[in-house]
């Protein structure tokens, strides 16, 4: 320590990560060193390996920390901030009260009070996607669809997650910040509890070209929201995802953002037939018909390898869109992948906000001790795993009062693999024996198979403490009978999907539509959002805005 202080003499660093080797065994010397930094540097946030992510593998520990250590100080003053205006504005709006909750969501779909969310704001890097997720849970839940595709495509993204009966799955680490796009082992590895969510470089500042092979490409190079699409009418000259969805007539330029953003129209022809008409030597509506089919089939395909890596049957999922621009490909990309239900919740646009408000305050802890199952002390398994639940319900008890449940997990393997297994554990804290027949029933889940005669490893105990959540009524919509037709707004030329060609068809106003209201596509439904594009098929309005939809079954 004496020879830390020597090093540190002059340095003026505004955050600290500190990463020893083994801290996932044993963080007493990460704590020590912990120590004299805060004395030394009183009030510069430290971050340690050992409380950040006590885990095995100590690059992505590291990883892990660093970038902890290199957000905690934004993150600390922005939530600070939040906090005080919240008070200041609900001391003025609600005199004589106290001041709201305020929580923050994480990357693995739950809510932390904002102290702890500023200690370890690496864990909400995902929160945003995540809100999606839960609300997609939440709407596959209240319809009994079961299994669920969760389909987000925004401005520069579209991320998609697979929903079981149990909900989102859970990873135990993404990458950030890649340097090739969307390739794995490019980027930074983060090492915190994560929604499974797929990402795919396609969204409506998705930019088109036509390669020195003349083939077409959408992505994943993106307009962004600076200058934005051509149609924007801000200094975008480049052929976007959203441009062809304006030539195509999907999207009214007069009623984007319900009226608020004129899209231009003449820019987007423009942008078409100079990046991909003139060198296909396709009219403008072929051109924006190109890129439409060629984004969604990046997208379908993305998704359909994504579901065989996990062993997923894609036919029998329901698909909820949602995002600025989810409802608008949702439909094309239902059809590729053989869905037969789509959702569209209500306000399409905010669908992660809305989550935000079904999402369950709850915290993850781990740690690492790896080892020979059939060498563990059965009560020192049982304290590390009582000790992890305990810590995970006190930092849920900072967001709350209510009933906290505790559920417990741990990573195992056959000794000689490089990567483990989750294996979920129940409620209670199990027996060896228990623990054994879990990993063998897991194991036979996933692979078909289990392998004699080779010990299994226990690499990381997990617990997880959860108090419930209410769900909010956008995200419990009912089903209806289809008791009427619905009346459109008016009429419009446009290509959907299932039409050969342009033609007229329906517009609807989603805030005029009521419970019970039937639609028949090829047909458009508007919001302030989103436009939900449905080809040929029928829609019924559920309550809260809820839109079930089904196309008719392929020739």
């Amino acid at each position: 320590l004496d020879a830390l202080d020597e090093a540190l003499a002059g340095i003026d660093a505004e955050s600290f990560a500190v990463v020893f080797l083994h801290a996932y065994a044993d963080p007493a010397h990460e704590g020590a060193v912990g120590e004299r930094l805060a004395a030394r540097f009183p009030g510069k946030p430290v971050s340690l390996s050992g409380h950040v992510a006590p885990e095995i593998r100590e690059y992505e520990r590291t990883t892990t920390t660093v970038a902890n250590a290199y957000v905690r100080p934004v993150a600390e003053r922005y939530l600070r901030r939040l906090r005080d205006d919240l008070a200041a504005v609900s001391a003025e709006a609600l005199p004589g009260r106290e001041p709201p909750d305020l929580l923050v969501m994480q990357s693995d779909g739950g809510m932390l009070d904002p102290d702890t969310a500023a200690e370890f704001p690496i864990r909400i890097v995902e929160s945003g996607p995540a809100g999606g997720v839960i609300a997609a849970a939440r709407l596959g839940a209240a319809l009994a669809l079961g299994p669920v595709l969760s389909f987000d495509m925004g401005g520069t993204t579209a991320k998609i997650a697979f929903l079981d009966e149990h909900g989102p799955r859970v990873e135990n680490g993404f990458e950030v910040d890649r340097r090739h796009a969307f390739k794995a082992g490019s980027g930074l590895p983060v090492r915190v509890p994560s929604l499974d969510l797929v990402e795919i470089g396609a969204g409506g500042g998705s930019l088109a070209r036509v390669d020195d092979l003349g083939i077409l490409r959408v992505g994943p190079e993106s307009a962004g929201a600076d200058p934005g699409p051509a149609a924007y009418a801000r200094g975008g000259t480049g052929a976007t995802v959203t441009d062809a969805d304006l030539v195509l007539g999907l999207l009214d330029p007069g009623h984007f953002l319900g009226g608020t953003m004129p899209l231009d129209l003449l820019a987007a022809q423009t942008a078409l037939e100079r990046h991909v008409g003139g060198p296909l030597g396709l009219a403008d509506e072929e051109a924006a018909r190109a890129v439409f089919d060629t984004v969604s089939g990046s997208m379908a395909e993305a998704a359909r390898v994504h579901a065989a890596e996990r062993g997923v049957d894609l036919e029998r999922h329901a698909l909820v869109a949602f995002g600025g621009a989810g409802p608008v490909h949702a439909w094309s990309v239902a059809r590729r992948l053989g869905i037969r239900r789509l959702v569209f919740p209500g306000h399409a646009g905010v669908a992660s906000a809305v989550g935000f408000l079904a999402a369950p305050p709850a915290f993850s802890v781990m740690r690492s001790a790896t080892g020979r199952l059939d060498d563990l002390d059965p009560a020192g398994m049982r304290d590390t795993l009582e000790g992890l639940g305990r810590e995970a319900a006190d930092t849920v008890r900072r967001s709350g009062t209510g009933t906290i449940q505790v559920t417990y997990a741990a990573d195992l393997r056959y000794r000689g693999q490089g990567f483990e297994v989750r294996v979920p554990l129940g409620e209670s804290v199990p027996d060896l024996p228990a623990v054994h027949e879990a990993f063998l029933a897991r194991y036979r889940e996933l692979y078909g198979r289990t392998v004699d005669d080779v010990p299994i490893e226990i690499v990381t105990w997990r617990a997880r403490a959860e108090r419930p959540a209410t769900t909010p009524d956008a995200l419990q919509p009912a089903n209806v009978p289809a008791a009427r037709d619905a009346t459109p707004h008016g009429r419009r030329t446009a290509w959907l999907p299932d039409m050969d060609a342009p033609g007229e068809v329906p517009v609807y106003r989603r805030d005029a539509l009521q419970p019970g209201d039937r639609i028949a596509g090829p047909a458009l439904v508007e919001e302030d959002q989103s436009t939900l594009v449905l080809g040929r098929g029928t829609a019924r309005v559920l309550t809260h805005g809820t839109i079930l939809a089904e196309p008719e079954a392929l020739p």
